[in-house]
C-alpha cells in the first residue's frame, strides 16, 4: 500500500496492489480553522464569575486515547492535546471548551499533551467527548476552545 499525502499532512491518494483507492479518504477537516483572536473587537476577552477566557480556536474537536502526555503525565479524562502547529501553552495550562451552537454547554480541560492533529484543533478524552454529548463513531464535532484564566 502507497499512501500520498499533501502539504497539509491530510492523505490525498491510496494505491492498494496498485488499485486506486482514493475514495476512502474521508476529510473531516475540510473547512478551515478559524483564528477567533486576532486582537479585534468581535472576540474580545470574556469574563466569568471564576475567571477569564481568551477565545482562540474554532474548529474540529477529535478524541484520543494515549496514556502518557508531555513531561510523563497520566492522562485524566479532562487532560487534552492542542495542535502543535497553532497552540502549545505550557503544560497544565487550563482550557475552556464551548460549543458554539448551545453556550450552556462547555467543559473546563488542562493541556498536557500537543500533537500534528492534521484535522482538529484539540483533542480530548473519550470519556469527557461523551460527556459532551457526542458518541465515539462519530469521531469529531466543532466547538471553540480559549485559554482560561482563574481568577485569583
Amino acid at each position: 500500500m502507497i499512501i500520498s499525502y499533501d502539504g497539509r499532512g491530510l492523505p490525498n491518494k491510496i494505491l492498494n496492489n496498485g488499485v486506486n483507492e482514493s475514495y476512502k479518504i474521508d476529510y473531516i477537516g475540510t473547512e478551515e480553522i478559524q483564528v477567533i483572536n486576532d486582537g479585534g473587537e468581535d472576540f474580545p476577552e470574556q469574563r466569568f464569575a471564576q475567571g477569564t477566557t481568551v477565545w482562540k480556536y474554532s474548529g474540529w474537536i477529535t478524541w484520543f486515547t494515549d496514556r502518557i502526555g508531555q513531561e510523563d503525565h497520566v492522562l485524566q479524562d479532562w487532560d487534552c492535546a492542542t495542535k502543535m502547529t497553532l497552540d502549545n501553552p505550557k503544560c497544565g495550562t487550563p482550557i475552556r471548551l464551548r460549543d458554539e451552537s448551545n453556550y450552556n454547554n462547555e467543559a473546563l480541560l488542562s493541556k498536557w499533551d500537543v500533537g500534528a492533529l492534521p484535522n482538529a484543533v484539540l483533542d480530548i478524552r473519550p470519556n469527557k467527548f461523551k460527556q459532551m454529548g457526542y458518541v465515539l463513531d462519530l469521531g469529531h464535532f466543532k466547538w471553540r476552545y480559549g485559554h482560561f484564566t482563574p481568577y485569583q
